[in-house]
């Protein structure tokens, strides 16, 4: 991939999402996040979702020479519909190439993808592939060795700031719709899969192998969180 800032480096290294992430956890109004181009970056150890991950690698990219723009996707649901704009947030980089890059979906792809190039692209277990028109895009993927494809989320090429994604980011916290403030959710690439936690259970996948093991109590979650994520609470 060539590069057209003063990096000689992909812009996004190959460690941007693997083990280390934590993508979404539940917030509270006590613990409220704000979008603004000030932004407050995750500490160490500290959760974050889609509006703080790909918002701080948008300013570090941008404060790295890459042309960078921010872009409001809608997320798939169920039977073919969408969810409202500025639901989720990625990055469109500028290179040689056009490259859509999401530090911020749980499971989802870990390496940028060419937005122009329509061939399915394998990426760990999935293959991804972007269509569409110069209006808006789609990403889908399917599991290997499947050939139903299933709907990510859809994209229009316009441009956004962080501060147009200020009303979501209030609901994604507050509303009781929102999945974000049903009980606290952990995910992070491992090297075989992926590993989850939630209240009410962990989920290990390694390949094409899911597990499920039922999380009795707080105490038990805090016992996975740290054998799993290294976190104390």
């Amino acid at each position: 991939m060539g590069s057209e800032s003063p990096l000689h480096s992909p812009f996004y290294g190959r460690s941007s999402r693997r083990p280390h992430v934590t993508e979404e956890i539940s917030r509270t109004k006590n613990n409220s996040r704000s979008v603004d181009q000030k932004y407050q970056t995750p500490k160490i150890n500290q959760n974050g979702y889609c509006y703080e991950l790909n918002g701080c690698l948008f300013l570090l990219l941008h404060h790295l020479g890459f042309r960078v723009s921010i872009i409001s996707t809608r997320v798939a649901g169920k039977q073919g519909t969408f969810s409202p704009e500025y639901d989720h947030l990625v990055l469109l980089v500028n290179l040689e190439k056009r490259w859509l890059a999401d530090v911020g979906f749980v499971d989802s792809f870990t390496r940028p993808l060419d937005i122009d190039k329509t061939l399915p692209r394998r990426d760990r277990q999935h293959h991804y592939t972007v269509t569409g028109d110069r209006n808006s895009r789609l990403v889908s993927r399917r599991m290997l060795n499947h050939r139903s494809w299933q709907p990510v989320y859809s994209f229009s090429l316009r441009p956004r700031n962080l501060a147009d994604f200020r009303s979501r980011n209030i609901f994604q916290q507050e509303s009781p719709q929102s999945h974000f403030v049903q009980g606290p959710v952990i995910s992070q690439l491992t090297k075989t899969g992926r590993v989850t936690l939630t209240a009410e259970k962990l989920v290990l996948t390694r390949g094409n192998k899911r597990t499920e093991r039922q999380v009795r109590n707080p105490a038990e979650f805090g016992v996975e969180l740290e054998r799993h994520f290294q976190l104390k609470i």
